[in-house]
Parts: C-alpha cells; sequence; structure tokens
C-alpha cells in the first residue's frame, strides 16, 4: 500500500505526457478544419503539430496554387511531411466551413 501511495503522484503526473505521445488530438474528430478557408492562426491552433510556420507554409501554398481538391495535396506544402498528413487527416476537410461536423 505505500507503494501505491508514493507511485500515485508520479502516475497522475506521467499521464498528459503519456496521453500526447499517443497522438491525442487537439481537437475532437466531430469538428473539421476546412484547409481551404482556415487562416494561419486556425491552421497552427485547431491541427496537431502545426507550427506557424508551417501553418503560413499551407497558406502560402494555397494563395499560390488555388484551393486544395484533396487532403493529400498537403504534401506538395514545404516541410509538410507523411507524418502530419496521417497526424491530421481525420481532423482536416476541403469542404464547407471549419468548425462543422463530420
Amino acid at each position: 500500500m505505500k507503494i501505491t501511495a508514493k507511485l500515485l503522484p508520479i502516475l497522475l503526473l506521467a499521464t498528459p505526457i503519456f496521453a500526447y505521445a499517443g497522438g491525442v488530438p487537439k481537437k475532437d474528430a466531430e469538428t473539421l478544419v476546412n484547409i481551404n478557408t482556415a487562416g494561419r492562426w486556425e491552421l497552427q491552433h485547431d491541427l496537431n503539430d502545426v507550427s506557424k510556420g508551417l501553418a503560413q507554409n499551407i497558406v502560402n501554398y494555397r494563395n499560390n496554387h488555388g484551393d486544395f481538391t484533396n487532403k493529400s495535396q498537403l504534401l506538395n506544402v514545404p516541410d509538410f511531411n507523411r507524418e502530419y498528413l496521417m497526424l491530421n487527416r481525420g481532423f482536416i476537410t476541403v469542404n464547407g466551413k471549419s468548425g462543422s461536423t463530420a
């Protein structure tokens, strides 16, 4: 019992670290971000692991090449790779408006 009492605070503190490592999303699966209408701030704050610079790259690419017609076109954005795509695939759309439900 003494071991459990000593380990409990450690486990409680470590839980958020393990949850993040497991890919807990910033958004719930019901809410989508439209990559054709979202601004830099929305992309950065509502998608997983998207930095300010990467969000700006997405906006710049869209401004220079037109709207995305599918999610995979994000792979053409500088510094956007398969890992980002897989991490965010369920949270992005190219249709509708951001905040709509899936």
